[in-house]
């Protein structure tokens, strides 16, 4: 099978915008590498040859050099599931790494949540599934692939709790309350099984992120408001929890991040603050020792 034959398989299992979005950090790679090579002849060399060149694109935010190089390996790994090649040639590549803080701008505004939620509320019956997912993502914080890959085998409506697996093939905890877990016991049951267990999907057969991501911004469309990503109700949890003065290993759990990671993107003033406060533990240490020394030399307890 030949690269260009390849791309067009996986480019057709999606809808139109996910096709395009794939489209447009494909197309580039397949130009490099060529559109009539074997697919079983493109190698690891090739990949870091070209996401190299993406790296270095000075006309490229990280974001978008993080958006390139996630949709090759989304496409190899989706190459190795469907059995055309053994192993994925992508798995040497090393994405680029984000560092910079999320600002409160690029979560999801309450307005828009709200504007959402009343659209979904004048629609309830076809509307339904959307209304499920959007209040999970926004208690939970949750990943559009946790989302996706989510199992009604693993809600528990007792505790409130949803076991996903998310980035890494990392599960975790995600806590859901009060609406959400009303809309999503609607939802079960109005929702066509006939294909499987998963949460989300129409007839619960498996569904894949990005398609999830373009329910969640369709419907965003539809309600008048900006074309959301998932991404940003994540952030937008996160922001949340700090304004609520929650700790950051408390946010850093609910969202399925490291402390660290999460200190980094969402508050890095709290790195300044470990300092000052390593800092004052060191000088309590050392006055501590010397008044400790000054007892002894003296022979006073």
């Amino acid at each position: 099978m030949k690269l260009h034959t390849a791309i067009d398989l996986f480019l057709g299992q999606y809808q139109p915008l996910t096709r395009r979005t794939y489209y447009y950090c494909l197309n580039p790679m397949m130009d490099d590498i060529g559109p009539n090579r074997l697919i079983t002849e493109v190698n690891h060399i090739d990949l870091i040859r070209y996401t190299n060149q993406v790296k270095n694109n000075g006309d490229y935010t990280d974001r978008t050099k993080r958006k390139h190089i996630g949709a090759i390996k989304t496409f190899f790994n989706w190459l190795v599931s469907m059995e055309i090649i053994p192993t994925a040639p992508s798995s040497k590549i090393k994405n680029v790494t984000c560092d910079e803080y999320i600002g409160r701008d690029k979560a999801m505004p309450e307005d828009d949540l709200k504007k959402l939620l009343k659209f979904l509320d004048r629609n309830p019956d076809y509307h339904i599934r959307h209304k499920a997912l959007i209040l999970f993502l926004s208690d939970t914080g949750c990943r559009a692939g946790g989302a996706a890959g989510l199992q009604w085998s693993n809600v528990d409506f007792t505790t409130g709790t949803a076991i996903v697996t998310e980035k890494g093939n990392r599960t975790r905890p995600a806590w859901f309350f009060g609406l959400t877990t009303l809309a999503l016991k609607d939802w079960r049951e109005s929702q066509d099984r006939t294909q499987g267990d998963y949460v989300f999907s129409h007839r619960g057969g498996p569904i894949a992120s990005p398609s999830l991501s373009q329910v969640f911004r369709r419907v965003c469309i539809k309600a008048g408001i900006t074309s959301h990503g998932t991404h940003k109700m994540r952030h937008r949890k996160a922001h949340q929890m700090i304004d609520n003065g929650e700790s950051t290993t408390d946010a850093a759990i609910a969202i399925g991040d490291t402390v660290e990671t999460f200190i980094r993107h969402y508050a890095p003033k709290d790195f300044a603050s470990a300092k000052e406060a390593a800092k004052r533990a060191a000088t309590r240490a050392a006055q501590s020792k010397i008044v400790q020394i000054k007892r002894e030399n003296t022979g006073t307890e």
